[in-house]
């Protein structure tokens, strides 16, 4: 069985701010523009943050992408440059771009990011996408050259990373060739070539996502001007051809996508009408099925995320704003929920958060624990000022909770737009860390370091576990699927274990019996009964 346990999120507390080092410890930092903070974590508790940092030299200015380690005991080390770039006189354009940070196959970081293209002009805006490992010896590998990249303007990041249950990395991004490219990081430790999933440019810019499931099937989806389009690379490592998943949302957001461990597939987006859109894939040759959760008067839904939890369910967020009477005044603005249990219905919209008049909620992203518990981070800017005084907020809600917890406001008013898509990121327990780079002016350079705020869950005290995600021919699941085939069979816990969740047959909860911290390794470790 698969055991997992937190505590109810809703009673843990966000930490920080932390200021991240950027230089030796011990020693201030020199006056540095930095952005596009990343942020990930092993399973043995470390915590890394990578993030692009520009700093004026004698020789003129020179960017790197920087790597800071967190070890579990909470120690910062001093940072590592994984490339150094410097500029040409007169180029004021940063030659590197957005990074993106994931745990790979041997249990360490890699980093992904955007490198000006050698000859570019100034405002060419072109660029090739790289990769590094760190090895064992604790250097980072010599950057490997994944084809070419493309990069929009504004608050996009271009790179996506998502790990698989094998422990490989796959990645996307958007070529200016191209449209689309993705490639996997084995476990072996080598990328594969980067496969062109459109064979054509795309017509605007779009972000792309990816979802696996437990048995390795990758599926990536992306917006153009022809609609929202999917492909999905099967265990042998062949694409698939492309699926239109919807060909009348020819704008709006990018869309988002999550999978369960049997290969279902949620995406949502948000088309330019302002209304929220999913749809859903139950395997790899099937059809998409369009849902249109449009919600009723004058309500404008932006910019939806989705996740699934280890026991089946989907949980889509999204912010919107609601009008007056006349269509034009706004009414104020809400972050707001709806759940797909694992009988594939849609649950009832729920509030996670009510703002007042004029703010305007967007960007929200949905993290999701192992037991069920959830936590959505959004971005709060106010109609008619500058996203440079919008702000970072973020609520949790414990499993099977009906309701969320109060939110928690992470940025002052003078942090600006924080793109969260890549800097927020949470483990199977619920652990949730945010790396922050405030907004720059055009004026004035950023003076403070990457900072990053945690949300910590402590040990719970009941343990909740599910067969879903245990994936072959031999195991719980199926059982449970057998059992649960015959009308008259069934599965009756006892001695301790109970079925917190009706609808959802694969998963039960244990008691616990005692608890207590190991004095050698400092692990918590928790004793339960049940059957």
């Amino acid at each position: 069985m698969l055991l997992a346990s937190a505590a109810p999120a809703s009673a843990a507390a966000w930490s920080g701010p932390t200021d991240v080092p950027d230089g030796p410890l011990g020693e201030t930092p020199a006056i540095a523009a930095r952005s596009g903070a990343t942020s990930a974590t092993a399973a043995d508790g470390t915590t890394w943050v990578a993030w692009v940092q520009t700093a004026s030299f004698v020789s003129g200015p020179t960017d790197r992408v920087r790597v800071a380690r967190r070890d579990a005991d909470g120690a910062w080390r001093p940072p590592v440059d994984v490339i150094v770039v410097p500029r040409a006189a007169g180029h004021t354009s940063t030659k590197l771009q957005w990074p993106a940070l994931e745990i790979g196959p041997s249990g360490r970081p890699v980093v992904l990011w955007g490198q000006a293209k050698p000859g570019a002009a100034n405002s060419d805006n072109v660029f090739d996408a790289y990769a590094s490992t760190l090895d064992a010896s604790g250097a980072w590998s010599t950057p490997h050259p994944l084809g070419d990249a493309a990069f929009g303007t504004g608050f996009d990041g271009s790179f996506v990373v998502h790990r698989l249950r094998s422990g490989a990395v796959a990645a996307a991004w958007r070529s200016s060739a191209t449209g689309v490219r993705a490639a996997v990081l084995g476990a072996g430790g080598s990328w594969s070539a980067a496969s062109e999933l459109t064979g054509t440019a795309l017509a605007a810019q779009r972000d792309v996502d990816i979802a696996s499931d437990a048995t390795g099937r990758i599926t990536v989806i992306w917006s153009d001007a022809g609609g929202v389009t999917a492909r999905t690379r099967n265990e042998s490592g062949s694409w698939t051809p492309a699926q239109v998943v919807d060909s009348t949302t020819t704008s709006g957001s990018a869309p988002r996508i999550a999978a369960d461990a049997d290969g279902f597939l949620v995406s949502s987006w948000s088309p330019a009408a302002g209304t929220i859109r999913t749809a859903h894939r139950t395997g790899s040759q099937s059809s998409w099925t369009l849902d249109d959760l449009a919600a009723p008067g004058q309500t404008k839904q932006l910019a939806p995320d989705v996740a699934f939890d280890d026991h089946g369910r989907a949980l889509l967020a999204w912010g919107e704003t609601t009008f007056a009477a006349d269509g034009t005044t706004e009414d104020g603005g809400r972050i707001r929920t709806r759940t797909l249990d694992p009988d594939r219905d849609w649950g009832a919209p729920e509030t996670v958060a009510a703002l007042g008049g004029f703010h305007r909620p967007s960007a929200p992203r949905v993290l999701t624990a192992a037991n069920g518990s959830a936590t959505v981070v959004w971005t709060d800017a106010v109609s008619g000022q500058s996203p440079r005084f919008a702000k970072l907020s973020a609520a949790s809600r414990d499993a099977g909770d009906s309701s969320w917890g109060p939110p928690t406001e992470l940025t002052s008013d003078t942090n600006g737009y924080l793109y969260v898509r890549t800097g927020v990121r949470a483990d199977p327990l619920g652990n949730v860390v945010l790396a922050l780079t405030p907004m720059m002016s055009a004026v004035q350079p950023n003076v403070t370091p990457v900072q990053i705020r945690d949300l910590q869950v402590v040990p719970s005290t009941a343990t909740r576990w599910s067969a879903r995600w245990l994936p072959g021919s031999l195991n719980l699941r199926t059982f449970m699927n057998y059992i649960s085939s015959d009308p008259g069979g069934g599965a009756l816990p006892s001695a301790g274990a109970d079925r917190p969740e009706s609808r959802d047959r694969y998963g039960f909860r244990l008691t616990t019996t005692d608890a207590w911290r190991d004095g050698v390794t400092g692990e918590t470790v928790l004793e339960h009964h049940g059957t």
